[in-house]
């Protein structure tokens, strides 16, 4: 059965407990250090690296969501890892208040990093047949990915101000992991990632330092007794 570890703490201090070459992907919307939250501190991401490393295994995939400017940090804290990034498109544009001087912002970048070419589902997709069971060219159902990702930002924000959509992380995550392997969220939030994995039957590993957002996380991600 996939585990469920939830931690209330700063990530640096927990990670450590991750045992070594233990998880598949890293899914992290770290704190970009740009508004005014009390969460909103940016993590030292030397330190950050050097934990993800240990803990991943060779073909994990490190996965962050980002600004353009955070994603220039994050480029720059790893290099060598680096191999490409995704443009997340939102169902809803943010700040209107933008709207007289500028273009309302309505994407964030994905950034994907890995040391090893990773595992790559490919039975998430099939080439189509006609009504004859011959192969269509080169169509294939669903869709073959590509590096355009929608998101439903309209999922639950009062959960957390910053919340992704569990939806787009189950989309990512399917590509990248096998049940039962093990996904981690250094900084969970209200636990989005977590309820991608346990519904593609992955292991989970969350850390949130805000107290009061890590209790939204874990009444998001307890499940409810048995007979209800």
């Amino acid at each position: 059965m996939p585990e469920q570890n939830l931690w209330c703490g700063d990530c640096l201090d927990l990670l450590p407990k991750v045992p070594d070459n233990s998880v598949q992907c890293f899914f992290c919307d770290l704190p970009y250090g740009m508004t005014s939250h009390r969460w909103d501190v940016p993590i030292h991401l030397p330190n950050l690296w050097k934990e993800l490393h240990r803990a991943g295994k060779d073909d994990c995939v490190y996965a962050f969501t980002a600004s353009f400017l955070f994603a220039i940090e994050l480029y720059k804290s790893n290099p060598r890892d680096f191999r490409y990034e995704c443009t997340i498109v939102k169902s809803q544009h943010s700040n209107p208040l933008c709207s007289g001087y500028r273009h309302l912002p309505k994407h964030e970048l994905l950034l994907v990093f890995y040391r090893k070419k990773p595992k790559w589902r490919r039975d998430v997709y099939h080439r189509k047949l006609d009504l004859s069971g011959v192969f269509k060219g080169a169509q294939y159902e669903p869709s073959l990915p590509t590096t355009i990702i929608h998101s439903n930002t309209n999922d639950a924000k009062s959960k957390h101000p910053c919340r992704k959509d569990p939806k787009m992380i189950e989309y990512l995550l399917r590509y990248w992991c096998d049940p039962g392997d093990t996904v981690c969220d250094p900084t969970m939030g209200s636990g989005a990632t977590g309820e991608a994995a346990r519904k593609l039957g992955l292991s989970f590993t969350g850390i949130e330092k805000d107290a009061d957002i890590y209790m939204r996380a874990v009444e998001s991600l307890t499940p409810p007794p048995q007979g209800l």
